[in-house]
C-alpha cells in the first residue's frame, strides 16, 4: 500500500509541474500536452514495475500426493485346525442277571441211581446270554458225577431257557444237595446258582455229604468242574 501512496503523490507532483509550468511567463517555453501525457504515463508506468518488483513473489507450494498405503496379505495356513476329539463315555453293559423260576426232579433216588435236574432260568439283566454260556459244578462235593453244559443258544433279555443237569445219586443214604452256577463267556459267575434237594433212600451211612448246600455267589473267577 505505501508503493501505490508514493506512486500516487508522484503523479500529483507531476500534474502540479505541468499546470506551474502552463502558468509560467511566455518567455519560458510551453510544453506540449502530449509529451506531458506520454511523460505521466511512462512515470507510471515505471512506478507500477517498481510496485510489482516491490511484491514478495509467492512461491507454489507442492501439495504432496498421498502416497497409498500397501495393503498386506493375509497370510494363508496350510495347517488344518482339526477339531478336538470328544470323549465319548462308553456306556458299560450291565452285568449278567438270571432268576430260576422252577425245577423238575424227583425228590428220593435210590443209591447209585441216575437222574436228571431240570432248572428253568430268566434272563433277568439287560445282556443277551450267548450259547457258549456254561452251567458248571460249583464245588466237587456237590458234583455227584454231573458234567458242565453249555446253553447251546443265545437267551435275549427277558426270555427263559431250561437247563438240564445229568447226575448220579450217591451209594450213601440220606439228604443230598446238588449245586450248580451259571458263567458267562468270560469266565465270570452270575446269578444266585442252581441248586437242588434229593433224598436217597435206603441205610443211613456212618458218613453222608452235606445236607445243606452253600449259596454259590457270583465270582469273578471260574471254577472247572472235576
Amino acid at each position: 500500500m505505501s508503493a501505490i501512496k508514493k506512486m500516487a503523490g508522484a503523479l500529483v507532483l507531476i500534474a502540479a509541474a505541468v499546470i506551474l509550468a502552463a502558468c509560467a511567463p511566455a518567455a519560458t517555453p510551453t510544453a506540449d500536452p502530449a509529451e506531458v501525457r506520454t511523460q505521466v504515463a511512462g512515470t507510471v508506468q515505471a512506478g507500477l514495475t517498481q510496485t510489482a518488483a516491490a511484491k514478495p513473489t509467492s512461491t507454489p507450494t507442492n501439495t504432496p500426493e498421498p502416497t497409498a498405503t500397501p495393503t498386506l496379505a493375509t497370510p494363508t495356513s496350510n495347517v488344518t485346525n482339526t477339531p478336538a476329539v470328544t470323549a465319548t463315555a462308553t456306556k458299560l453293559a450291565a452285568p449278567d442277571l438270571a432268576e430260576v423260576i422252577g425245577v423238575s426232579a424227583s425228590a428220593t433216588f435210590a443209591a447209585g441211581q441216575d437222574f436228571s435236574v431240570t432248572w428253568t432260568v430268566k434272563n433277568t439283566g439287560n445282556n443277551t446270554w450267548k450259547a457258549n454260556y456254561q452251567v458248571r459244578c460249583y464245588t466237587t462235593a456237590y458234583c455227584f458225577n454231573g458234567q458242565t453244559i453249555s446253553f447251546g443258544k443265545e437267551v435275549k433279555p427277558g426270555e427263559t431257557i431250561d437247563l438240564t443237569i445229568q447226575l448220579k445219586a450217591p451209594s450213601t443214604a440220606g439228604d443230598h444237595n446238588t449245586l450248580w452256577v451259571l458263567t458267562n463267556a468270560d469266565g465270570i459267575n452270575f446269578g444266585r446258582g442252581l441248586s437242588y434237594n434229593f433224598k436217597v433212600s435206603g441205610t443211613v451211612s456212618p458218613t453222608t455229604t452235606p445236607t445243606t448246600a452253600p449259596t454259590a455267589e457270583p465270582t469273578a473267577t471260574s471254577t472247572t468242574a472235576p
